[in-house]
């Protein structure tokens, strides 16, 4: 996965650059490993979390994770076997009634492991 943006938008703040590239490994039984390198305006991070994942029959997912005590979720579609689509619920302020007000979207590719998919 790989996201580059602007988080905490006028009127919440004034914009901090914002990149992440990392990883999903998925267990096949429910479970995840994430792995990052972010650069939150340029104060560069290496982070690790754990979570769950569920797929369903009309190949939409959903993944729930935390890294620290902070918790993610990503909901997504397969776009085909290789690729997929991700909404990203970053955490951010929530706003009653509306919810999270940080988010991204972004579309990922698989990566395969001796010809298999994870």
């Amino acid at each position: 996965m790989e996201i580059n943006g602007t988080r905490n938008l006028p009127p919440l703040g004034t914009g901090t650059l914002y990149r992440q590239v990392g990883r999903f490994q998925i267990d096949g039984r429910g479970g995840l490993l994430a792995s990052f390198v972010t650069s939150n305006n340029g104060a560069i991070r290496n982070e690790i979390g754990a979570g769950t994942y569920s797929m369903s029959s009309d190949c939409t997912f959903d993944l729930n994770y935390a890294i620290g005590s902070t918790p993610y979720s990503i909901r997504g579609s397969m776009i085909d076997r290789d690729e997929a689509f991700w909404g990203l619920n970053l955490p951010g302020v929530n706003q009653p009634g509306v919810g999270i007000l940080t988010g991204a979207v972004a579309t990922g590719t698989r990566v395969r492991q001796s010809g298999k998919s994870q």
